[in-house]
């Protein structure tokens, strides 16, 4: 009994001592000019559960990895003389917790200069890489990894394009610490030219885990379609940067959750090119209800097939049905359109068509208790394409029977805009800038009669930044505005009108609007504005709650104005604006965001305004 009593405590005390070993942690920069201390604690990477390894791990993992990591980061800018010392401090709050100070103390030195850049090319290929000018770190000028890697890559897409797939290209660098400077060596081995031969391609249908059936089984695509993709004629050299980018068109279809490509060398000298695609499940079939701002509570289902008949071709059928909406559809697309011919382009031209028909009951906005009721047979086509990784081109067609009021319409739209997306996130956004033009023209046969031609132009901007003397908060702001040149139906011109979740918080759907009115017999008429032109400012700032837990959260400030006006003066301008707090919640691609407007009056800054329950905005992205 004694031994085991022994024994027991032993274990007890292990599991004390454990315990304690374990310790909270802070970390701490000095020192530092070049980067900020917010931005070097982000690259430290620090995961959530490093608190939970014993202490000594805890200080080997920042001396051994984490400092040598930001002394890298430093030589990345060309500061090889850096020192960073690590100081590690701690504080018993109770016997069984504890807490550990990292503190980083930083000496930057100056930064080193590029001496030179020399490069050595074997096999007698030193033709291919003469515009020795268009290397941008090939320069007297401040060492810059990002520089360097850019040029390695342009070096590398050289020799791709002239058919030499295989390239190896390695680089050293000698350091010379007493004059502060870097000699970059380049190393080119090309290999052989890869010359066509022959395409071969198999496709694979996704294996089935839950019949434990690992065979893969033959896939829908015919493979006739995928070797018809290839463009390069047997004999020609293949242009590598194409052979690297037909992955990425492939990827670009969505058909596919892997695409293998390799080369085999023949007797003959040509070599063949081995496709191998497994495909995604090819059906689909989505439902859903929801509460939308302008129709109100519904349900829609959609069903869908990527790969009717093997030759990529897109089918659909969806319903929509809502308290002020019911609509059924048609669709078609095919994702590959010229695409595999234009090289320039990194994806493929997207085509899509709908045909569908629409119902609907819309309030119209200068009178909220009336009810406007249309019926449509509306076609839709979008043209998408991406002219670079960061900018796309996309063209939207619309040609549309309308019966409005027991009034009959065709109506035609054409829309052109260009999307420049230079974010670090496409969904959730915290750096970069988001720019879209857009310019439309539009024609409608009302009764047989041609309608004069509009036009209008639209200009979107959002701007996303740090605020860095704050950790975790985020600044976002957009400028929005848009003309109609000439005249259109209320209908079109409405897109113009402002409030609304996306516009001006705390203002119902397209209330802001210029107007003016006149009196018949003893009723007020109002005129809305039929060539309307806006601007809108959108400003918010957004704190990340940094608490494990609740990293997700975002508390969000916002302050919304805009101005409606019309090109016939005769309209009177609307000019509104709103003040408010919003609460969001990220959910993998999608923001679940609720917004109040606490304030819509501002001729009394210190007016508190009463509770309204249509100031309540519920959405599922971003505002923008």
């Amino acid at each position: 009994m004694p031994k085991t009593l022994v024994f027991l405590l032993l274990c007890f005390q292990m599991l004390i001592a454990n315990e304690a070993s374990k310790a909270s942690i802070s970390i701490h920069f000095s020192g530092n000019k070049v980067f900020t201390s917010a931005e070097l604690r982000e690259y430290t990477n620090i995961f959530d559960d490093f608190n939970q390894f014993e202490v000594n791990k805890q200080d080997f993992l920042m001396q051994e990895v984490i400092r040598m990591n930001l002394i890298d980061l430093y030589h990345s800018k060309g500061y090889f003389g850096v020192e960073i010392q690590l100081d590690i401090q701690k504080e018993f709050i109770s016997l069984e917790q504890e807490e550990r100070s990292y503190f980083f103390s930083i000496q930057e030195n100056q930064i080193y200069t590029l001496d030179s850049v020399a490069i050595f090319i074997q096999n007698k290929h030193a033709d291919l890489l003469t515009d020795y000018d268009q290397l941008k770190s090939n320069k007297n000028q401040n060492y810059n990894e990002a520089l360097i890697s850019n040029d390695i890559e342009y070096i590398r897409k050289k020799f791709y394009k002239q058919g030499f797939l295989h390239a190896v290209i390695q680089s050293s660098r000698q350091i010379d610490h007493s004059n502060r400077r870097v000699i970059l060596n380049v190393f080119i081995e090309p290999n052989t030219k890869v010359i066509m031969g022959d395409i071969k391609s198999k496709a694979f249908q996704p294996l089935s885990i839950k019949n434990n059936d690992l065979t893969q089984k033959k896939g829908l695509s015919e493979t006739k379609v995928l070797n018809g993709l290839w463009k390069t004629p047997k004999g020609e050299s293949i242009d590598g940067n194409q052979f690297h980018s037909f992955k990425t068109k492939l990827y670009s279809t969505q058909l596919f959750t892997q695409v293998k490509l390799e080369d085999s060398l023949r007797t003959d000298g040509l070599s063949d090119i081995h496709l191998q695609v497994i495909e995604r499940v090819p059906g689909e079939v989505v439902y859903s209800i929801f509460f939308e701002e302008e129709y109100g509570f519904g349900g829609s289902a959609k069903i869908k097939h990527k790969n009717p008949f093997g030759s990529f071709h897109e089918l659909s059928a969806g319903m929509f049905v809502a308290e002020k909406k019911q609509e059924l559809s048609l669709g078609y697309a095919h994702p590959l359109v010229f695409g595999t011919q234009i090289h320039f382009i990194p994806t493929a031209i997207r085509f899509d068509d709908k045909i569908s028909f629409n119902h609907e009951e819309s309030t119209p906005p200068a009178y909220p208790d009336s009810v406007e009721e249309q019926t449509e047979l509306i076609n839709r086509a979008n043209i998408s394409f991406g002219l670079t990784s960061k900018i796309n081109f996309r063209s939207l067609l619309d040609f549309r029977y309308q019966n409005k009021n027991s009034k009959n319409a065709l109506k035609f739209k054409n829309e052109y805009s260009l999307h420049f997306n230079f974010t670090d996130d496409f969904f959730n956004p915290q750096k970069g800038v988001y720019l879209k033009p857009t310019l439309g023209i539009g024609k409608n046969l009302i009764q047989s009669k041609f309608e004069d031609t509009y036009y209008y132009g639209e200009l979107t901007t959002n701007l996303y930044f740090p605020i860095r003397f704050i950790h975790s908060l985020y600044g976002a702001i957009s400028l929005s505005g848009g003309a109609f040149i000439n005249e259109a139906l209320e209908d079109d011109a409405r897109s113009f009108y402002q409030g609304g979740s996306r516009s001006v918080r705390g203002y119902r759907f397209r209330s802001i609007y210029a107007s003016y009115e006149t009196q018949e017999d003893t009723l007020s008429i109002i005129h809305t504005g039929l060539t309307p032109r806006y601007w809108r400012i959108n400003q918010e700032l957004r704190y990340n709650l940094p608490l494990k837990n609740y990293k997700k959260w975002q508390i969000v400030q916002f302050y919304d104005l805009s101005q409606v006006s019309d090109k016939n003066k005769k309209y009177q301008e609307s000019l509104a604006a709103s003040l408010g707090l919003g609460l969001r919640y990220h959910w993998q691609f999608l923001t679940i965001r609720l917004d109040y407007a606490l304030k819509k009056d501002f001729s009394d800054a210190s007016l508190l305004e009463p509770y309204h329950f249509d100031r309540v905005h519920l959405d599922l992205s971003q505002a923008f």
